[in-house]
């Protein structure tokens, strides 16, 4: 993959998935991702019958087996600065269209947002909100489903 591509694939992929399997606030919002709805209480909980630190600890520990070939693990908001200094002034990462970078990034990101707020505070925190929302006017239904801004 492209240096872009393997940044995202084996970098801010990974590093999202650690950072939210390993914050409590988020684990109603995964239980929700399967229909489950529980208060948050009992939602809590559920590291007891499915272990999301384990899980996050686990997926760092083969990560960091790569760090030689991509460098250690960052953070996911360092990843999102990155993306966005990289955009500069441009509408997208590719120029005046979505590149497989731009569309590889946002997917990254698309099957979090609006479930689990981690991911929407990343895009708002990096200042990726403006292309956030053009990404999503650009994306055929089938990715963005009933996310598409209101004006595409």
């Amino acid at each position: 993959p492209s240096s872009g591509e393997a940044k995202i694939t084996y970098g801010f992929q990974l590093a999202i998935e650690v950072e939210a399997f390993e914050d409590a606030r988020n684990w109603p919002a995964f239980l929700g991702m399967y229909g489950i709805r529980f208060p948050w209480l009992v939602a809590s909980a559920a590291p007891c019958f499915v272990p999301l630190r384990k899980y996050a600890k686990s997926i760092a520990r083969r990560r960091a087996r790569k760090d030689a070939q991509y460098g250690p693990l960052r953070s996911a908001r360092q990843y999102c600065d990155e993306f966005r200094a990289a955009l500069g002034t441009k509408a997208f990462f590719g120029g005046d269209g979505p590149s497989a970078v731009d569309v590889s990034f946002y997917g990254t990101i698309v099957p979090w947002s609006g479930i689990v707020p981690y991911a929407d505070a990343l895009v708002e925190a990096s200042d990726l909100a403006a292309w956030w929302r053009r990404m999503q006017g650009a994306m055929p239904p089938a990715v963005v489903g009933d996310k598409r801004p209101k004006s595409a």
